[in-house]
């Protein structure tokens, strides 16, 4: 499975941000070649991961399935500022599960991301 999204390559420089809106895109690139398209489940420490779920439809324009790599993918999770609120500050783990289908095997992803809190706010001058 490619990796999905920025604040999962570099969490410590790329954390999510408590009470602000982030997202995460999988795709999965299939032995034969292909990029297939399917549904997937997210989990954040071991719990269903709130959010919104998408599953990407297939397009006539992508002869291997799915698009590869971001913006593209066969599905997201997109969290609000109220999903990412829900967060204590520290590290998580983000498992997403690819559900497979009848040509392909599940396979899954695992990584740590890093949560912080809003930093102070200013006022423009």
């Amino acid at each position: 499975m490619g990796e999905p999204a920025f604040w999962l390559t570099s969490p410590t420089t790329n954390p999510v941000v408590r009470g602000q809106p982030t997202q995460v895109r999988y795709w999965v690139n299939a032995s034969d070649g292909t990029t297939p398209c399917g549904a997937a489940n997210y989990y954040i420490d071991t719990q269903a991961a709130g959010g919104q779920w998408v599953i990407t439809t297939p397009q006539p324009q992508y002869w291997k399935g799915c698009p590869a790599g971001l913006p593209g993918g066969a599905g997201g999770l997109y969290l609000s500022g109220s999903d990412t609120a829900k967060l204590s500050p520290g590290w998580h783990t983000l498992i997403i599960d690819y559900l497979g289908s009848g040509k392909y095997a599940p396979c899954e992803f695992k990584a740590p991301f890093w949560v912080v809190n809003p930093g102070p706010t200013t006022s423009p001058l």
